[in-house]
């Protein structure tokens, strides 16, 4: 599989995931702590800890409408990177 390349600027597939996942996690560091969170593992482990917790307590509507936004963002950052 890693010797498998994708047309989109022929790299390997291992390759581009890697930088996806890699510009993922950076942008979510990044965010966090603009939020007052570390921007590293602790920071985003206490935000999403607190964010399941906030969304426990949200109305279902809510609730919905955060998994569809974030789904939506998860499906952009696929179809940018592959």
């Amino acid at each position: 599989a890693a010797e498998k390349t994708n047309d989109k600027n022929n790299s390997p597939l291992v390759s581009r995931w890697q930088k996806m996942i890699a510009t993922y996690l950076e942008t979510q560091c990044h965010v966090i702590s603009l939020l007052g969170y570390q921007p590293n593992e602790h920071g985003i482990s206490l935000y999403t800890q607190q964010l399941t917790e906030s969304l426990r307590l949200a109305s279902p509507d809510v609730q919905d409408q955060l998994r569809v936004a974030g789904r939506d963002t998860y499906r952009m950052g696929l179809s940018a990177a592959f």
